[in-house]
């Protein structure tokens, strides 16, 4: 299950933060949802002039401050 950046995570709404690193081609979307975090690490590759196929990394949870173990997405899962 991804979580989107849009701050809801099924009926459940948080507060979403993305973060974009051009140079590093790396982005992050962290949902906060009270004790609970959840980020999603991705990279890019540029398909076109107007969109890019995303590379979806990592799900990491961590809850009350702990990090819980990350998720490592199958090579090759991508939008």
């Amino acid at each position: 299950c991804v979580p989107p950046s849009n701050g809801q995570l099924g009926p459940f709404v948080g507060t979403a933060f993305q973060s974009v690193d051009i140079e590093a081609g790396r982005y992050c979307n962290r949902l906060e949802l009270g004790p609970v975090i959840i980020e999603l690490a991705a990279d890019w590759q540029v398909r076109d002039d107007t969109s890019w196929r995303v590379n979806f990394r990592t799900l990491q949870f961590s809850l009350f401050g702990l990090q819980l173990p990350a998720i490592t997405f199958p090579k090759g899962t991508a939008k």
